[in-house]
């Protein structure tokens, strides 16, 4: 589940929300002044996004050693990762339905 709360509703309310982020029941993006300026996400999301950021810098992993290829080795065969399928999430702007891409 994902959770959109006030910067000032993020602050009352974090010991409440912490448990089920860890948990992994749900997200919270917290917004201020109607835009989205942080996230909360368990540990297990946040991996998740820092080993696509190492993939996209470092490369694959090697399945004999377990190592990134590295950096020279991205840059001579021009690799590029793979992603999972993009998931497009509705919302509601000024009545309009727009469409957002979200990577979860």
């Amino acid at each position: 589940m994902l959770t959109r709360i006030s910067l000032t509703a993020f602050r009352r309310e974090m010991t409440r929300l912490l448990p089920d982020v860890i948990a992994g029941r749900t997200r919270v993006i917290v917004w201020r002044h109607g835009k989205p300026i942080a996230a909360l996400v368990s540990m297990a999301d946040f991996d998740r996004v820092w080993s696509w950021e190492d993939e996209d810098l470092l490369g694959p992993k090697d399945p004999e050693t377990g190592r990134r290829q590295g950096i020279q080795w991205v840059r001579e065969t021009g690799w590029r990762p793979r992603r999972p399928p993009l998931k497009e999430r509705p919302e509601e702007a000024g009545g309009a339905a727009q469409k957002k891409r979200w990577w979860w």
